[in-house]
């Protein structure tokens, strides 16, 4: 049995575009001259879906690359494992993004982080979630599209956001700083540095999916991979 944390209804849609105006929505509404009818997805339309998603990670892995593999550039799939903290921004330009990222664990490891929609999140509860302090806004273009610009103002976004929040050790709110002009790896840097102040290692759980990689690139002796999720389901640790 697998239990999934996340799932990425858009992803799924793009394998099978001829087949988008029939693919199940999570609700529907019927109008009639006199009322309004909510359908919610019916069990046989949740097993479809699943059943879809077995064929497309069954095409996805026959070329996927496991994700610390210097050959994933943007673009390509990849497989991960790892022990995953996730957290929920809320507020801002991009409200309910949330970021799954893995821990430090030696020189020379690789830091996963992937960014999706908690709109599409399967799992009870919320993660802790951040928003923007009163009165406050940080500058950003538009984040549709795939170029590394796009990708650096988002992540300078969550660093504005995140930077606004105390401290998980010492509670004390730092000012949030303006990163305009900022490369994507610096970037990457100091939003890794804030989330690690803000999530401790002993609330990561094992996670395992497929993702498509938006950036993958190396800053000293570690690499850092940005990729967004098809889907994200507990796993096992591994055995000792």
């Amino acid at each position: 049995m697998r239990e999934l944390v996340y799932l990425s209804d858009r992803k799924l849609e793009q394998f099978l575009p001829a087949l988008r105006s029939l693919w199940p929505r999570p609700k529907v509404n019927l109008k009639t001259p006199v009322l309004e009818i909510g359908v919610e997805p019916t069990p046989d339309a949740e097993r479809s879906r699943l059943k879809q998603l077995a064929r497309v990670i069954a095409h996805i892995e026959r070329t996927a690359r496991w994700y610390d593999d210097p050959a994933a550039v943007a673009g390509h799939w990849v497989h991960f494992e790892a022990p995953l903290n996730y957290l929920v921004l809320d507020g801002g330009p991009v409200p309910g993004m949330t970021l799954f990222v893995d821990r430090a664990t030696q020189p020379g490891s690789t830091r996963l982080i992937l960014h999706c929609s908690s709109n599409h999140l399967r799992i009870e509860g919320r993660a802790q979630a951040v928003a923007p302090p009163a009165g406050h806004t940080v500058e950003t273009a538009d984040s549709g599209g795939s170029g590394a610009g796009a990708i650096t103002n988002n992540i300078d976004l969550l660093i504005g956001l995140l930077s606004a929040q105390p401290s998980a050790s010492d509670g004390h709110v730092v000012a949030p700083n303006h990163y305009a002009g900022r490369h994507l790896p610096g970037a990457t840097i100091d939003l890794l540095r804030t989330i690690d102040g803000r999530t401790h290692p002993e609330t990561a759980a094992w996670m395992a999916g497929y993702a498509r990689v938006t950036a993958n690139f190396v800053v000293g002796t570690t690499r850092y991979v940005i990729a967004s999720p098809l889907y994200i389901e507990y796993a096992p640790p591994p055995r000792p």
